[in-house]
């Protein structure tokens, strides 16, 4: 409780805890924006999401919900890492690597799924699973 004091709600302690990661994971999707592969640096960058997930239970439904809401505490800083996703998907999309149909909160809710199976039940799971959506991405008529 004595936690709580510091923070005027759940959404500010939040956003105090998942600032560091949230840009972490901004930074990188930005950093990876320049790989050879745009469907491997969206792979990898998924992999880091699900890890982070599976580190802080209830990531991405936080993220996902502030960005639904411009007055969570959150807001901005899930906007902005995934605004950094969404230039890795369409890049993957613009060359042709990525279906197009597939939009950022897919990625989220299969990142999340993942990260859940990272938490709760067996990691290479999980890695086979980041490889099955990874080629679930994947374009068939290139």
């Amino acid at each position: 409780m004595l936690l709580y004091r510091h923070f005027p709600t759940r959404e500010a302690l939040l956003e105090a805890a998942l600032r560091d990661g949230l840009e972490s994971l901004r930074a990188a999707a930005d950093e990876s924006l320049d790989a050879e592969s745009p469907i491997d640096a969206l792979t990898a960058w998924l992999e880091r999401f699900s890890a982070r997930s599976a580190t802080w239970c209830g990531l991405p439904r936080s993220v996902l919900t502030a960005l639904h809401s411009e007055e969570s505490e959150l807001h901005a800083t899930s906007t902005a890492m995934i605004s950094a996703a969404t230039r890795l998907l369409v890049r993957a999309q613009e060359a042709r690597q990525v279906r197009a149909d597939v939009d950022p909160e897919d990625l989220f809710t299969a990142a999340a799924a993942i990260g859940w199976v990272t938490e709760n039940a067996d990691p290479k799971r999980a890695a086979r699973m980041l490889m099955q959506f990874r080629d679930g991405l994947r374009r068939t008529d290139s």
